[in-house]
Parts: structure tokens; sequence; C-alpha cells
């Protein structure tokens, strides 16, 4: 078995402060906490916001930093509470960073919103059964279809190859991108022990290394395999219990569910399969990489924006309406059904964008840190479609007056017993803070 480490190498969250004011007087900070740390501004703004601080602690008797918090959002959609708290890369590989991050939340009177970004890596000398991983970067990037070595990745097709050629000396490949820019997640496998002689040497990584039992030196070198994931990925389904829920700090505070979220998210990210002689992508024969040791309970999912908020309704209504436009020399009474039908699937879509807006809203907070079942909150969701459908959705009636013309009346559909009943359960949930918790071992 070969050795490895699998670690956090970045941590951004988003918060809610609850005290201005201990921005405005950084001295406090220091006040409060017999000079342990210490609060500075940096006036350096950026893209986002407009201050910057750095919060330092006390080791021994020296300080080092611990976050950077950046407040003051610059746009005006954004909550003029917001601010963005970002752990030191050293303490990320201390003791006990999440319980540190805790600290600093009270400390700052901040209250959590979610995790904005989260890079997890895994360290080694040579993947599972010695694979050598410049080797294997080598045949993904040179081997052709027609060849058995050919390797395939799952997922976004899309990489960048990372090196360096000089007149002097052969080309030396340094690493490989996979994903884009709109992705929710990358992943990147690259020469850690070359990136830190070239950039930034950073000797508390060599340390975590050494403790792992991990070798960096010219002769060997540690290769990282590293997976960022941003807001929109931090969205997991547990496959055994059919649980949809977002990470949150609370996840990380163990070192086994650290290892399993790197290998949730390492089965989307950085899956491989090598052809051989088989003729189509399925057969293809997967590669391990990775010294795993969990099963995998959980998925990453994309939680579409889109998904029942009426999309469907309004492009249907659109279709009907070119319909319209094209046969302008319908008969009456076809015209006045696609009319009709052309305001029934408008009203339909509003109200199920408003339901969706609504709901998304007053579940906000819960998301970033709670889970609850998919079929329950299915229930609940359709439960309210009905009661405000029923409620608040105009149909047309036809009548004959007394000349014998026809004219369409709307009128209001009353509410039925038991969706008025459904609808008021439904709001004593969302009224119900303590309604949405975390299951203890959720993600395993």
């Amino acid at each position: 078995m070969e050795k490895f480490m699998i670690s956090i190498d970045w941590l951004e969250l988003y918060c809610k402060s609850r005290d201005a004011a201990m921005f405005e007087n950084t001295e406090s900070v220091s006040r409060q906490t017999g000079a342990e740390y210490i609060l500075i501004n940096k006036a350096h703004p950026t893209a986002t916001f407009m201050e910057m601080y750095q919060l330092l602690k006390r080791i021994g008797t020296d300080y080092r930093e611990v976050a950077t918090i950046q407040r003051v959002p610059r746009l005006k959609q954004i909550s003029r509470f917001a601010v963005c708290v970002k752990l030191s890369n050293r303490f990320l590989y201390s003791h006990e960073p999440i319980k540190e991050l805790y600290h600093i939340v009270d400390l700052l009177h901040l209250n959590i919103q979610g995790i904005t970004r989260l890079d997890l890596c895994y360290d080694c000398n040579k993947f599972k059964h010695g694979r050598n991983p410049l080797r294997f970067l080598k045949q993904y990037i040179s081997e052709d279809y027609d060849s058995s070595r050919f390797i395939y990745k799952t997922g976004s097709n899309e990489f960048r190859l990372y090196g360096k050629k000089s007149a002097s000396s052969e080309t030396r490949i340094s690493g490989l991108e996979f994903g884009s820019n709109e992705s929710n997640f990358r992943s990147y496998i690259y020469d850690k022990t070359r990136e830190l002689e070239v950039k930034k040497d950073k000797p508390w990584i060599r340390a975590a290394w050494e403790a792992n039992g991990l070798v960096s030196d010219e002769n060997t070198h540690v290769y990282r395999c590293e997976i960022s994931i941003k807001a929109r990925g931090m969205d997991l389904l547990n496959m055994c219990t059919g649980e949809l829920f977002k990470l949150s700090p609370n996840f990380l505070k163990w070192q086994d569910r650290i290892e399993s979220l790197f290998y949730i998210y390492a089965t989307r990210a950085l899956s491989f399969s090598v052809r051989k002689d088989a003729k189509r992508v399925r057969d293809f024969t997967p590669i391990e990489l990775f010294e795993q040791k969990q099963d995998i309970t959980c998925k990453p999912v994309n939680v579409s924006r889109y998904k029942d908020t009426g999309r469907a309704e309004e492009l249907a209504a659109s279709t009907i309406q070119k319909v319209y436009m094209n046969y302008s020399d319908l008969s009456g009474e076809y015209s006045a059904a696609l009319e009709r039908a052309m305001c029934f699937l408008n009203q339909i879509s509003g109200q199920k964008h408003k339901i969706h807006m609504l709901k998304e809203e007053m579940n906000l907070l819960h998301n970033f840190a709670a889970t609850t079942s998919l079929d329950n909150l299915t229930l609940e969701y359709l439960a309210l479609c009905d009661a405000l459908g029923r409620g608040y959705m105009e149909y047309s009636v036809p009548v004959v007056d007394d000349r014998g013309e026809i004219h369409d009346i709307y009128t209001p559909a009353p509410f039925e017993d038991d969706s008025l009943a459904l609808f008021f359960q439904y709001c004593d949930y969302c009224g119900a803070e303590d309604s949405i918790n975390t299951p203890s071992g959720a993600i395993l």
C-alpha cells in the first residue's frame, strides 16, 4: 500500500456580521482577547469587497496570520452585512483548523451562511499499485484512441497542460488541469514538490508530508491530486437514504470525513479508465489511482435553479403563441381556445416561479448546513402549489347572455378543504426554525 495524505488546502466561508462596530474599532479585538488576537485593517480593497482585514494570533512570542476577512460589498445586490472569511493555509494544516474557525466566528460576532470554496488534496509519491504519476500524465496526453493504452476521463473533456521547455533541456510536464471556469468543481494533478520550489515554499506542508511518510527531494517528488469545489458544487445526495444536503464546516471537523469527501468528489472529477481491447467507452477498464478506504455512499448533484419553476409551461406558451401567429385565419372558436391556453400556461408559469423563489428565500440559511428528505420536500412543495393554484388561479367560463352572445367570465376557483389544510401545515413547517436538523453521519 502506497503512503498518502489527504488534507484541506483552501477554505473560504460566506458569513453575516452581527456587529459592524467590531470592524470599525479593531482595537476591541485585542482588548477582548488579552492581545491573543489582533485585527488589522489592510486598507486593500478587492474586486468584490471594499475592506480587507488580517487576523493575527499569538503563537509563542510571534504573531501569525490565521485568517483574512473581507467586508463592505461593492454590489448593492449583496447584503451589506456580508463578510467573507478565508482561513490561512498554515492553519489548515494545524491540529484543529475547524475549531479555530468557529472560535474566530464567535470572536468577530459572525453567523456562518455557507462555504464558498473548498479545496481537497491527495498527496502521494506514487498512485495505487505503484503507478508513477508523471508517466500517467504523459500517457493521458500522448496516447491516441487507436492505442490500447488510451486513457479516458469521465466528465469534462477539457484540460490544460502545464510544463516547461527550454533550448538546453527536454520538455518537462508539471501538471494537468481538468474542467472549465463554469464547472462546479475543477481538478488538478501536478508536481507539488516542483511548485513549492518554484513559487513559494510552505514548510508546514513539508512537515505534514514527513509526518505521513512522504518523501520530497531531488529524486522523489510529491504529486498532488486537487479538487477545487465552488459554492454551487456543495450539494450532495446520500444514495442510501435519498437525502440531499449541503456541506457545512461541521463536516470537516474529523479527518475521516475529509477523506470521505475527497473520494466522493474524485469519483466525478478524477475518474479515469484505459481502453485496452474494448470497443466502447463503457467497456473500458477503470484505473484506480487512490488508496481508497471507504465505500462511496454519496455523490455530488447539480441542483438547477430552474427546476419546477414554470420554465416548461413558459416554453409551451411560447410554442402555442407561434402557432397562433402563423395560423391567423383560424376560426374564432380555435383562436379563443388558444388564447385561453396561453393565458393558463402563463399564469401557471408565474405562480410556480413565485413559489420557487419564495421557498428558496425562506430556506436559504437552512440549506447551507441542514438536510431534509427529498420526498417530504416534494410533498410540501406540491401542497403549496396546489393550495395557491386553487386559491388564486382564475379560470375562464363561457357564458351566454340574454342576446345569445358568448362571453368569457373569469372566476377564481375556491380553496378546497384538503388543499387549505396542507397549505397551513406547510406554513407551520416553514415557520419552525428547528424543523430541519443535520443528521449525524450524513455523508458516510
